[in-house]
């Protein structure tokens, strides 16, 4: 009974530890602010780059770019 109970729990981790390494459902996402006026880059949003994947990646990669008082917010996946 050990035996199976075991080999279960073995499975179980193996294949979690598998999925969880899959990179091509994870991406890199920095937000970057832009001028509207002139198009320059005020924050490229580099110190802030953060890995998403699967269903956060989704959401991210779905926002659309946000205008607030002359500047615009927008995501950059790599």
């Amino acid at each position: 009974m050990k035996r199976i109970v075991l080999f279960v729990v073995s499975f179980i981790l193996l294949s979690w530890a598998a999925s969880s390494c899959e990179a091509e459902n994870c991406k890199f996402c920095r937000a970057e602010i832009t001028e509207d006026a002139t198009g320059d880059i005020i924050d490229d949003g580099y110190d802030s780059e953060a890995e998403y994947c699967g269903f956060d990646l989704i959401t991210i990669q779905s926002k659309t770019p946000v205008s607030v008082g002359g500047y615009t917010t927008s995501w950059k996946c790599r």
